[in-house]
């Protein structure tokens, strides 16, 4: 991993981990997960959620553990990005139901670059097309597409 890249995912990380302490500390989800609906346990899981980003946080940090801790977070990520996906169908005119899908985009975009290039499952099956450089590609453009609604909202 070269300094720059060694950068970048520290700062991810960061952001990442204090996620965690948010929900943590709170017993409630960091607001670029919100709206969460209520449901019994919502704070166990809360904090469960929160624990787990701290958790892989620190994975990131550590050349050992980058590996298991870009293929736990990118999935995590992904189960957050499809749970704003009712909101968009639901109220599809309401600027802020965009804007929270951009946000968690943003994120997703980051696990996936972190997941391309440090998962090491480039030449397995269907990974060919989500890890390595053809998803670096489909990660920078999901960027470049979720900051379209946040710019508009």
């Amino acid at each position: 991993m070269v300094r720059g890249e060694r950068l970048a995912v520290f700062l991810l990380a960061v952001g990442i981990f204090a996620m965690g302490v948010l929900s943590l500390v709170y017993r409630d989800f960091a607001y670029t997960w919100q709206p969460v609906p209520a449901f019994p346990g919502r704070g166990t899981v809360a904090v469960v959620c929160g624990l787990f980003m701290m958790a892989v946080s620190v994975g990131l940090v550590f050349p050992q553990t980058l590996r298991i801790a870009a293929r736990a977070l990118f999935p995590f990520l992904i189960a957050w990005q499809c749970l704003k996906v009712p909101a968009l169908v639901a109220a599809p005119k309401i600027v802020g139901v965009w804007l929270g899908f951009g946000e968690t985009a943003v994120l997703l975009a980051g696990g996936w670059v972190v997941f391309a290039r440090f998962s090491g499952v480039r030449s397995r099956g269907f990974f060919t097309h989500i890890a390595g450089e053809r998803g670096v590609r489909a990660a920078t453009i999901l960027m470049g597409a979720a900051l379209l609604p946040i710019g508009l909202s």
